[in-house]
Order: C-alpha cells, then structure tokens, then sequence
C-alpha cells in the first residue's frame, strides 16, 4: 500500500504515538469504533494514506504549539508542510502553510482566512515538498 520494501515497512512500523490502520468496514461501525476509543481517552485521525489511534486531544498542532511555546524566539518565522487531514491543526499553527497534494479522499480543510501566507501544490509528495518551500522560500 505505501510502496516501501519490506526492510522500510518494518521501520515505519517502529512507532512510539500512534497506530496505524486503514478501515475497510461501515460507516456505521466506524463511528462505533471511534466511540469505543473515546471511552479509553483514544482519538482517530485521519491522515494522508491511513487513519491513525492516538491519545484524545493530541496531534501535530498540539505538539507544535508546545515546541513553540518552549522556543519563545522573537522573529521567528514557521513553515508547515502536510498532505493529510491530521496536519490542518498544525498547518493552522504556522506563519506559513504548504498544502501538498496528497492521496487522501478527504482534503486538507484550514480554518485560517490568510490566503496569501497558504499555498497549495500541484505534486504529490517530495516534489510537493520541494514545490511548496521553493514557494515560500525563493
């Protein structure tokens, strides 16, 4: 599904905050699962490939605002790249946002207003990458 050998995919597999699946059920059990979870203060998110469990009220924008809060530099400007439903939060919490084309069925929805300081690419993946910094950065 992701293309990795079997060497990467056992690598990706060494998480430390969250697992990974991908749903092949109903919508009805879905939402059932999800609220199991949420009786064990678990989360889902949806991410650029794969849903992933993770502790409730977590997530790249939290642990972006807390790594910012440690940083507390004046002048200081942030760029964000995502491609994911899970990176609105953090793309949300950055001077500057790159949206990369992703894969996912579900597009990535800000709620910031600032259109100018946002750019969406037109490739997928390390060349989005690229794109998006070139943007921002040339």
């Amino acid at each position: 599904m992701t293309g990795l050998t079997e060497t990467d995919s056992a690598l990706s597999r060494q998480r430390d905050a969250t697992e990974v699946l991908v749903w092949r059920d109903s919508d009805d059990a879905f939402d059932a699962f999800r609220n199991d979870l949420l009786q064990h203060n678990l989360d889902l998110t949806q991410g650029g490939r794969f849903w992933h469990v993770m502790p409730a009220g977590s997530g790249k924008g939290e642990a972006l605002r807390w790594l910012l809060s440690q940083q507390q530099e004046t002048g200081r400007i942030t760029i964000g790249l995502g491609d994911g439903p899970n990176d609105a939060p953090m793309l949300d919490a950055v001077d500057y946002a790159v949206v990369i084309k992703g894969y996912s069925k579900t597009p990535v929805r800000l709620t910031r207003q600032d259109q100018q300081h946002i750019f969406h690419t037109a490739h997928y993946g390390p060349e989005g990458w690229c794109e998006g910094l070139d943007y921002f950065l040339t």
